[in-house]
């Protein structure tokens, strides 16, 4: 019993140091959203600079006062980064951040080996704690202990800080809406460098106090970041309090689960992160996470297939990659061959991040299986090549199959760890499964066959199979099946709205990405000969991050060229300097600042200029058609705790016919809608379209059974054209959404521009849709709505933010529309003007009931409306008096 409680204060001391690094990158996060890679570089600075100060001066004071400098000098360091480097990209999307920041973690590891060599360093012992405790027979060292009371008295200064300072409030009201707290007067530039000055001193306390229980040496940055990540995700990013718990239970965890679980030891914490983020998705103290920052360009360069030039220059460059044998040494080929295979895995990142909006932090699991896939049935059953080559991806397939199916419940950053979280599964499973896979010492011996022994035939292999790959990806972004992945990315309320199965599509897509990135990884099992776990580490993982955004994560094909410059890059720079990290890391830096859209972004973005247009708007008729019952509504209720957010509401609206649901704000009429629209399920009542239950249904579900939709806030999909915003809409409609190989560009062309034609747009067309006018949007959004040839339009204040003008126009149209059409319209408006204007009928709600219903004429007059909804004054009832009487 004695041993294992000290292996409890053990682990209780190593998270100490834990907490202090997790919290440090928690409220970096918190604050400036920034995914601070680079924190794990800070720790390590921070012990290399007390190691070299506490060897420099003698005595306690010269010890504990170099722990404290040395963090002091590290956050001034910080501050630097941070105004230099960061300032300039915190509007950038976290992976951008990421990037730049692994970046500067590149340079430090080169930085840090320049200044103190490649040895590991052993730091003296802490002055006053160099002994150890008996308990019960079992001996602690005395520093473990003082560390072990370090951590919840730094818990407690931090929580003084942030719950009794002026600094802190702002801090807490920052994480919660910091364009807020500018908009108040705060200056936020200091208020983010301030932040993050102590973030980065925390690591490096974390890192100083280290150096008394461990050796110092330049791998301490991806060890530590890796713990510290899975703390915070764990604990909930932004939250200090989870991040002392989840640093406690990961410390316990590694502290007895070599002790315990011998065999999953090593994945323990990551079997455990997974398990909080399926069952509470941000973390056990987070918060929901906000919506993710568009990447610059997405909004106004639309993607589009090749042109008949373009493609005879991408034939043309292919043609001369492949004579490159004729010319070039086996040397040059054997890195021409890496590169091609390289070029795989990017592109089936890429497919996931670019058209899917999902960013993978674990993508060399599905490499690494494709390698092992191939070494098993090579090695262990004989099989020959092409026939290893076929089924090995398929190890990949499964893994992705598994794995997507839980990741892509979530978004965000908490997708990305737990796929983070899923490959280190992997990867422990190759390493300490000896039997099976070789452990460390791999399996060997996968040499290809004879007939693509040489390293000409082998080249020529990779570059034929990777022209395939990349070709079979490119057309999938263009097939039905690759808009209504590209739409559920722009907006997901929206391509729910026209019957997009988002999660399932997505998951396909990832089964699809892990499948290409396994034939990379078959691929690469025969030209090494050998298939190690370093084929599903963090490392290589990284590396294809970096490959996707250097190339340009908003291009179709950017990853190609990424792969091969990232690749060839870094293949060079090993063999001509030492410095290779530090020049790679300051090339990415550069990068990120100068071109934040990779190589291929910036290009097509100084090619792509787009043209604006105008167009005009014809009024449009009246024409009232009286037609049967299309909707009926029956004691709908919904209640949130003891608010009673619908009470009890009856109506029926019958097919051409208008009719608004106004009241004040809080009266119920958005829940009412979204229960309608089935975002919100009622606790009673009855809904009844053409006579067909519809409570239960999801959107999508509904929106099949001919309910278009509209919302307050304009959604589209920005990164389409007008056109194309149209076709993803009609491809849903006809069931189209999973065809992986027809393009859409020529998919229902002609219904599309009949329904732009319709809603006075056909000559936007061809314009991206980031460029329209808010107007122009609302018509879009309108054409949208009417690609289910609905029966019913429900509209959630649409003339929201439009000018007058545009909101007349707007409600002409539809009212036109839906006369001529049949189609019953429910419109929720707080412009009474429009909605005595353009209503058949009128439904008000006050408190969540329904206090009045009638034709205008009869709402206007009702006293009940008069005292509670249009005000004392009667301002409107004057004003339409008056002109009546004119």
């Amino acid at each position: 019993m004695a041993f294992y409680f000290v292996q409890f204060l053990t682990g209780l001391a190593s998270a100490a140091s834990l907490f202090l690094v997790a919290s440090g990158l928690s409220i970096i996060f918190g604050v400036t959203r920034i995914v601070n890679f680079a924190h794990g570089a800070f720790y390590m600075l921070g012990a290399y600079v007390a190691f070299t100060l506490t060897e420099r001066f003698s005595g306690a004071l010269g010890f504990w006062g170099g722990i404290v400098v040395a963090s002091l000098i590290v956050a001034i360091i910080g501050v630097l980064v941070e105004m230099v480097l960061l300032r300039r990209i915190y509007h950038a999307p976290e992976l951008f951040q990421l990037l730049a920041t692994f970046g500067l973690t590149l340079m430090v590891q080169d930085i840090v080996v320049m200044i103190w060599g490649p040895d590991d360093l052993l730091g003296r012992r802490a002055p006053g704690f160099k002994g150890a405790v008996d308990f019960f027979g079992q001996n602690i060292p005395s520093y473990d202990l003082f560390l072990i009371a370090l951590s919840p008295i730094v818990l407690g200064i931090l929580w003084l800080l942030f719950q009794r300072t002026r600094w802190g409030v702002l801090v807490r009201a920052a994480t919660q809406d910091r364009d807020m707290v500018a908009a108040l007067g705060v200056n936020q530039k200091w208020l983010f460098t301030s932040v993050f000055a102590l973030g980065v001193f925390l690591a490096a306390l974390g890192g100083a106090l280290q150096i008394p229980r461990d050796a110092v040496h330049h791998a301490l940055d991806l060890r530590i970041i890796v713990e510290v990540f899975v703390v915070v995700v764990i604990g909930g990013l932004g939250s200090i309090i989870g991040a002392f718990v989840a640093a406690v239970l990961v410390s316990e965890l590694n502290a007895f689960g070599i002790l315990i679980f011998p065999k999953i030891s090593i994945i323990l914490v990551f079997l455990v992160m997974a398990v909080v983020l399926i069952v509470r998705p941000w973390g056990l103290f987070g918060k929901p996470e906000a919506a993710a920052r568009r990447t610059p360009g997405l909004t106004v360069t639309p993607w589009r297939p090749l042109t008949s030039g373009e493609r005879l220059m991408s034939l043309g460059a292919l043609v001369l990659a492949a004579m490159m044998p004729l010319f070039a040494g086996n040397y040059a080929l054997t890195v021409g061959s890496e590169i091609a295979i390289f070029v795989i895995f990017a592109a089936s990142l890429h497919f996931l991040m670019s058209v899917g909006g999902l960013a993978s932090f674990g993508h060399a699991a599905y490499f690494g299986l494709g390698a092992y896939g191939v070494a098993f049935l090579a090695k262990a059953a004989g099989l020959p090549m092409i026939v290893s080559l076929l089924l090995g991806p398929v190890l990949g397939l499964l893994g992705a199959a598994v794995f997507g199916f839980f990741a892509v419940q979530l978004s965000g950053v908490y997708f990305a760890m737990l796929t983070l979280a899923f490959a280190q599964i992997v990867w422990s499973i190759a390493f300490q499964w000896v039997e099976v896979t070789g452990g460390d010492n791999g399996i060997l011996g996968v040499w290809p066959e004879r007939w693509a022994a040489s390293p000409a035939n082998f080249y020529w292999l990779s570059l034929g199979i990777t022209a395939l790959v990349v070709t079979v990806l490119r057309v999938m972004v263009f097939s039905p099946f690759g808009f209504a992945l590209r739409a559920t990315r722009d907006s997901p309320l929206r391509s729910e709205a026209i019957g997009i199965n988002g999660k399932r599509v997505q998951w396909t897509a990832f089964v699809i990405s892990g499948t290409v990135a396994g034939i990379g990884g078959a691929l690469f099992a025969y030209l090494k000969g050998s298939v190690f776990p370093d084929s599903v580490g963090i490392s290589l993982s990284v590396d294809a991050l970096v490959m996707v955004l250097l190339g340009g994560v908003e291009t179709v094909s950017g990853a190609v060229i990424g792969a091969i410059v990232f690749k060839a890059a870094n293949i060079w720079l090993v063999s001509q300097t030492d410095l290779s990290k530090l020049v790679l890391g300051g090339f990415i830096v550069l990068m990120v600042v100068a071109f934040p859209k990779g190589i291929v972004g910036t290009l097509e973005t100084i090619r792509n200029r787009r043209r604006s247009a105008e167009a005009n708007l014809s009024d449009r008729g009246r024409r009232m058609s009286m037609l049967p019952t299309l909707l009926s509504v029956e004691a709908l209720s919904k209640s949130y705790g003891g608010v009673h957010a619908v009470r009890s509401v009856s109506f029926e609206l019958r097919a051409g016919e208008i009719l608004a649901l106004i009241g004040p704000n809080g009266a119920g009429k958005s829940t009412c809608f979204d229960m309608l629209n089935g975002q919100n399920m009622p606790d009673s009542g009855r809904i009844h379209l053409l006579g067909e239950d519809t409570v239960g249904r999801k959107p999508r579900a509904i929106w099949r059974l001919g309910v278009g939709r509209t919302f307050q806030i304009t959604a589209t999909f920005p990164t389409m054209t007008v056109r194309e915003n149209v076709q993803v809409a009609l491809v849903s409609y006809g069931r189209q959404l999973f065809n992986l190989w027809g393009s859409t560009a020529a998919y229902a062309r002609d219904e599309a521009g009949r329904l732009l034609d319709l809603v006075g747009m056909g000559a936007y067309a061809e314009r991206p849709c980031g460029e329209l006018a808010y107007g122009d949007l609302k018509r879009l959004e309108l054409a949208i709505a009417l690609a289910n040839e609905p029966r019913l339009l429900l509209m959630d204040e649409p003339t929201a933010g439009m000018a007058p003008r545009e909101r007349i126009e707007l409600m002409r149209l539809t009212a036109s529309i839906a006369r001529e059409q049949a189609i019953g319209v429910l419109f929720t408006e707080h412009d009474m003007d429009v909605v005595f204007e353009h209503a058949d009928r009128i439904l008000v709600l006050n408190r969540g009931s329904l206090i009045a219903e009638g034709s205008p004429e009869e709402v206007r007059g009702n006293p009940q409306v008069r005292a509670i909804y249009l005000g004392e004054g009667l301002v409107y009832a004057a004003r339409h008096r008056e002109g009546a009487g004119a």
